[in-house]
Formats: structure tokens, sequence, C-alpha cells
């Protein structure tokens, strides 16, 4: 059994509400203790992948959902309707974005696994996948075939490819992924037309069931426009990818750098060129076209980065940051006026070819201006030669006409992603409900006006375990490192805090309260 530590919540006073409290954690750390308390709840055999199971499940729920099969029994006492309560203004995590300039259409995914279309207005959000969760999406890209239909490929961290036809609004998945779904994962996924069609170039980790019997790296092609995948080449050491998303790609393996041609020859450009830096961590790669390349190198929670402007045969060293990316695509060029855009907590840029970097702005200015100041987190940064640059964030996604020097929040309304680590619908007012959410805070709705809610969001952060021991009048929930207590939940806002008495706790523990003490409660996990 756990062992189990009460707590009595003495008053830390927060005055105002959409509060940045100054225990708020971001960054590195953060992050892995995020990923690592996700992974914790998917306990599965060993040598088997929990992403293919969901997905084995998802697929069969799908499958009743269209032949009308999936019912729930009910006695003759209970009945009800499942309905969306929110939020319509809350956006969360957006990974992948695709954008066509010749209709201004917008397409994005959004972290719980959803696909939705709008435009740069950000007034209208379709979301395209309510019967089917994308697990994990990366890349999306729109295909034109040669009558004018269009469909949209999704690919996805858990080695699938989606197909959505624009069409008939019907989803199909590609071939050739079967071997790696038993045991692995994308890292990247890029994408480029040539020879009039869509390559995607993806690479990741696969068990090697020959002989070798280990987990290895590996690179897939797709020459079908997304249709099939083919698996290219084992690769022991690193991979990574890179494309100026017109004709030419670039396989960063082991330590080599190499040019990828049309029927998947390499010609190697240089050798070791990022060798003074000890213990070479992830390396991402960004620019306009193979005459002008820029490699982020990171180390621990530095990262370096390297010029190239001869096709990636030499390597110049420029200026570093003090962080490490986001994610494998949070560093991106901006076509607009030549900038270079970095994201890891907050996005930074570049206008002397990565030697200086210069904030866009803190994530906690967020708070104050939504619609101008960027969220913190930065998944992707997607730059279009037309000159449009867009930056996805845990807190929806923006656009920018100038580099990042100016961005537009275009998901401040019905791009309903957020995501939720728990909620609470008050007892004896079931018009109060409020949701514990992944770093957009503390949010509560008072008033149902039918439809979707809008939720206010109380205070900033990442919030689990919501529990009430007086029916909602007065409320717990955690913080990672704290207990917050509101005493009067319903209808004010006066919380108070305190932090967690023990080390090795889980990253959101569960909290309880017992009816007879409402402002006592139990903490589990550590």
């Amino acid at each position: 059994m756990l062992p189990f530590l009460a707590i009595l919540v003495i008053a830390i006073e927060l005055s105002a509400q959409t509060q940045t409290p100054a225990w708020q954690r971001e960054g590195a750390e953060h992050k892995r203790q995020a990923e690592e308390f996700f992974e914790s709840l998917h306990v599965v055999p060993p040598g088997m992948n929990w992403r293919v199971v969901n997905d084995a499940v998802r697929d069969a729920r799908f499958a009743q959902r269209i032949n009308g099969a999936e019912r729930m029994p009910f006695n003759d006492r209970v009945s009800g309707r499942w309905s969306e309560v929110g939020s319509v203004n809350q956006a969360g995590r957006v990974v992948a974005v695709e954008y066509d300039h010749a209709t201004g259409r917008v397409w994005l995914a959004g972290a719980g696994g959803t696909i939705w279309s709008g435009d740069t207005t950000g007034k209208m959000w379709t979301c395209h996948s309510d019967l089917r969760r994308i697990e994990d999406p990366q890349l999306l890209k729109l295909v034109r075939r040669s009558d004018n239909t269009e469909y949209l490929v999704v690919v996805s961290r858990a080695c699938r490819a989606w197909i959505f036809d624009l069409a008939t609004e019907k989803w199909s998945q590609a071939d050739g992924l079967t071997e790696m779904q038993r045991w692995g994962w994308f890292d990247n996924a890029v994408a480029c037309t040539r020879q009039g069609r869509l390559e995607i170039h993806a690479v990741g980790n696969e068990w090697d069931y020959s002989p070798a019997w280990k987990a290895r790296k590996v690179w897939y092609r797709s020459i079908d426009s997304g249709r099939s995948f083919q698996r290219m080449r084992w690769i022991d050491g690193m991979a990574q990818l890179w494309t100026d998303g017109i004709a030419n790609v670039g396989l960063y393996h082991a330590d080599t750098v190499s040019s990828v041609a049309a029927d998947a020859s390499l010609t190697t450009l240089s050798v070791r060129p990022f060798a003074s830096i000890a213990n070479l961590g992830t390396v991402l790669f960004a620019g306009p076209s193979p005459e002008y390349v820029i490699a982020a190198c990171t180390r621990s929670d530095t990262t370096t980065f390297f010029l190239s402007v001869d096709g990636g045969q030499t390597w110049v060293k420029r200026g570093g940051v003090r962080f490490s990316p986001f994610d494998q695509q949070s560093f991106g060029y901006s076509h607009e006026n030549g900038q270079w855009l970095f994201g890891g907590v907050d996005t930074y840029m570049s206008g002397d070819d990565a030697q200086t970097w210069t904030i866009v702005n803190g994530w906690g200015q967020y708070y104050a201006d939504p619609v101008n100041k960027l969220h913190a987190d930065v998944p992707a940064i997607v730059g279009y030669p037309s000159g449009v640059t867009f930056i996805c964030t845990d807190g929806g996604l923006y656009i920018s006409r100038r580099g990042g020097e100016k961005v537009r929040n275009i998901s401040l309304r019905n791009l309903n992603i957020s995501q939720y680590y728990g909620s609470y619908t008050s007892r004896d007012n079931v018009q109060v409900v409020s949701a514990g959410s992944q770093d957009q805070g503390f949010q509560r709705s008072r008033v149902d006006s039918g439809g979707v809610r809008s939720f206010q969001q109380m205070i900033s952060g990442d919030y689990s375990s919501l529990v009430s021991g007086d029916g909602g009048q007065s409320l717990f929930t955690v913080y990672p490192g704290f207990t917050m207590y509101i005493p009067n939940h319903e209808d004010g806002w006066e919380p108070s805090g305190l932090e967690f008495p023990h080390k090795n706790h889980l990253w959101l523990p569960p909290l309880t309260v017992g009816s007879s003490k409402p402002d006592h409660a139990w903490l589990g996990g550590g």
C-alpha cells in the first residue's frame, strides 16, 4: 500500500485571478517529469508497446461506432447522453501544422490526437477526427491529386500514417509500417515534392528481430504521397532529417551528413562535422535551401549552432543558447525576413545566422496578452516560402508574417483541444465545473449556457486530482510539488497552498478528502 501523508493546508495568499505563481515550474526537467508521469500511467508486459494496444482498441471501437454497434447496457433507472462541456477558449498543445497559401486554409494537430482545419483568421475551426484519435501526430501534408481532389496525410510517432480524404471525410491507413508497429516509434518526419510526387521521410526507433536482436535507428520513406512506406536502412547511431520542402532532403546518420537523391541513394557531404561538441545529444536542422542550413546541436541543457553555406560540406560554429529544443521540430526558418526561430520553454529569434539570439517574449507575459504574446513550450515552428510562419505552443497556434517579431494567436476560440488531467462538477451547484489542465492552469466555468463552455483560467500551470469533501463548496487540487486549497471554490477565489513535505512523489499524486473534515486532505503516491 502506498504511504499516505496527512496535509493540513495553511494559507499563502494569492491575490488576483489568472496568477502565475512563483513556484510554477517550466523547462526541460519539468517536461521530462511530465513525460515520465504519462508513461507511468500505461503499464504493459515487457516487450509490448502500449501505444499499439491503444490503437488496436481504438480501431475496434471506431468500427463499432461506424456500424452503430457500440451501446452501453443500462438498467431501467439509468439513462443519459454524453456531451462535450469544454473548453471552447483554452486551446492546449498544438504539435503540427500545414498551410495552403492558395486558399488560406490551415490544418493542425492537437497533442490529444485530433485533426482540425481553419484559416489564418482563427475564427472558425472544424474537427475531422471526433470518431478517431490519432496517437501522437507529428507531420501534416496536403496532397492535391491530378483531378484536383485532395487528401491530408498525417504521420504519427506511433508508426502510423493516416490519410484523410477531404471530399468523403473518410480515414484510411498507409501500408508498410506493420513491423515497426510491433515495437518502435518515429522521432521525426519531413516531406518534399519532387518528380511530381510527395515524398515523406521518417526516422525513428525499431526493434531489429534479426540475429542482431536490438533496438536500432531506422529510416523509412514514402514515394507515393503517403499511401505506403518502405524501410530504407538500419542506422547505428543518431538519425535526423532535413528538407527545404521543395526538392532536397538531407539525412544525418551516425556522424555523417548526406544528401538523399530521388532514388534514395546517399551522397556523403561531411563526416563528424559537430565533433567539437562533446557528448552530443539531439541535432536539429533548418534552412531554406541546401546552400543555407543551420544545425542546432544539443548537449545537456545547452544548444550550439553551426552554419553551412556550401551544401553541407563545411560547418562553421556560430552562437548558442542555454537550453535545449522543446521537440524535434522546434527549430525553423522564417522566409519573410530571413530570421531563425528556436523554441524551448520560450521562443528565441536570430537575424544574424544564429550568432546572437533574442527572446520573442517571456512565457509569463502570455497571461496578460494571450492575443499577441506566445504561450510557453514550443513543439514546432514551421515557415512557408509564401511568407507565413506558424509557431505551435502549449497554448494553441500562432501566426507571424514578420519572423516572430510580431505574432498573433489564431486559436482563441472554437479550437477545442484542451488537455485535462482531471475535473470536478460541484454537487450542490452543478453549474460550476472546474478542471485541471496540462499547462493551461486551473480552470473554472460557472454558467452553463448550452453547448461547449468557455472556461476561465484562474491560475497558470498543471493541475490534477480535484477533490472535495463538501460537495464542491471547497476543493483541493495538486500541482507538481504542492497542494492548493480553495475554500470558496464555487463563488470566489482565495486559494492557499502548501509544498509537498516529502520527496520521490509522483509528478501529480492522488488526493482524497473525507466528508467529516473537508478542509483536510490525504496525499498519496510517494
